[in-house]
């Protein structure tokens, strides 16, 4: 009997053994596997500010190639296409220059002159082609001109700092997060508190166009009422991760948030308590089986109810390898609220890893026009009859000159590819028009 308890017990040390080695695998691979999608999260907002950064330098060379025709444009047709062509060049600079680090400094001034400009372009195209003049005004050749040279020193600049860039190994995240910050001496830093300090002596277009300056001085309608504490700040933001958070402290802008950080983790807050921006955040699985997209966009609207943002309601979407990239818009009374945009990054387990409701924070708000003038078989009259309609519905689009317009969207097919038809619910006008794109793995509409 001695011999045969003296043998189970070391049977049953080796089976022992046998487990823990499992278990310790089990995690190990579990480590690792967390650390491999950390790595590739990190990789992705890398290369996303690198692009961004390129998209801006794209956008501003084709803005400065466009003002500078305009000093030989002589027909007012040529005239009037370059000015459009400016004017679009000039809001995608400005959405790129608005998804840059925090960590490059105070870019206020910089946004401010590249709205104006937009603005200018726009305002003198719409002016010019209603009054049917050929000629342009000589303080409107005026303005073009000193316009085509301030942008033409901002383009000098960038440039510049690409070439910079090809030569170092810098690191955006390093603007990001919750590094070790890089000194005043940073190439980027450097150029864009010099395009900062040069703006400030940009003048500003003069003329009566409603809507100068309307996005460099716009009001964040989503962070009004009461303020939440820091303590509180610090608590709410700790939610979003498995690592203890530091408080960094706040920065400063249109949008006022309080930064907490910790390695490549980092959460920004909005003073009314809402998370503003999340990078690199830890999983933390809702299923441990790969979701569908359905079931990742309910999740995704259950976790910003959770939050605090309201009734909001899935639209846009895309993958790249295990991630998602989720687009939510609020609803009110029924009503698709477009401009109220939250941006969700999830992986497949349903883990929400990168948030952005900058868009959401500077335009959420009760709307008070959302009752139609029009019925929707009326609005219908005004969709291209051979369209074939699956889908109406109410909705709130931005309009280029910055107001918001109650639509029906209609969603309709033609020849085996889909629109989205925005009828205006007050005029019964089509106000726009975009195009469902399905590429491989995900949904885009242009």
């Amino acid at each position: 009997m001695h011999q045969h308890t003296k043998r189970g017990l070391i049977c049953s040390l080796i089976s022992l053994s046998a487990g823990l080695g499992i278990l310790l695998g089990v995690a190990l691979a579990r480590g690792e596997g967390q650390a491999v999608q950390n790595n590739k999260l990190k990789n992705q907002l890398e290369n996303n500010h690198q692009s961004t950064y390129l998209s801006l330098c794209e956008d501003f060379t084709a803005l400065n190639g466009s003002l500078g025709k305009l000093q030989a444009a002589g027909d007012i047709t040529t005239r009037s296409f370059l000015l459009a062509d400016a004017w679009r060049q000039a809001y995608c600079a400005q959405e790129k220059l608005a998804m840059l680090p925090d960590g490059l400094g105070e870019t206020g001034n910089l946004m401010a002159f590249i709205n104006r400009l937009g603005d200018y372009c726009y305002q003198l195209a719409r002016t010019t082609l209603s009054q049917g003049r050929e000629q342009l005004t000589a303080e409107e050749c005026a303005t073009l001109k000193d316009l085509y040279g301030q942008a033409s020193q901002v383009t000098a600049e960038l440039d510049a700092l690409s070439e910079r860039l090809r030569e170092g190994d810098l690191m955006w995240m390093a603007l990001s997060g919750s590094h070790e910050k890089p000194s005043g001496e940073d190439a980027r830093i450097q150029a864009f508190t010099t395009l900062q300090q040069a703006s400030e002596q940009y003048p500003a277009p003069i003329y009566d166009g409603p809507f100068s300056d309307s996005l460099s001085r716009r009001e964040a309608l989503g962070i009004k009422g009461e303020h939440v504490g820091e303590a509180e700040l610090l608590r709410r933001a700790q939610l979003f991760s498995q690592v203890p958070l530091q408080a960094q402290g706040i920065v400063q802008g249109v949008l006022p948030a309080y930064r907490y950080t910790n390695g490549d983790t980092t959460v920004w807050m909005a003073q009314n308590g809402l998370p503003l921006l999340m990078l690199g955040c830890q999983p933390n699985a809702q299923s441990q089986q790969d979701s569908s997209r359905e079931q990742l966009q309910a999740w995704g609207v259950r976790w910003l109810s959770m939050q605090g943002f309201g009734a909001m309601e899935a639209t846009y979407w895309e993958k790249t390898g295990d991630t998602w990239l989720l687009q939510f818009a609020s609803v009110q009374d029924d009503v698709l609220i477009y401009p109220d945009l939250v941006k969700l990054q999830m992986t497949s387990d349903g883990s929400v890893v990168a948030l952005d409701a900058r868009n959401y924070l500077m335009a959420h708000t009760g709307r008070d026009f959302l009752k139609p003038s029009i019925t929707g078989n009326q609005a219908r009259k005004a969709v291209n009859p051979t369209l074939e309609i699956s889908r109406e519905r109410l909705c709130v689009i931005p309009m280029d000159n910055g107001k918001e317009v109650l639509c029906y969207e209609y969603l309709g097919s033609l020849a085996g590819e889909n629109y989205l038809v925005y009828i205006d619910a007050s005029t019964g006008r089509e106000c726009n028009l975009l195009k469902l794109v399905d590429v491989e793995q995900s949904q885009l509409a242009r």
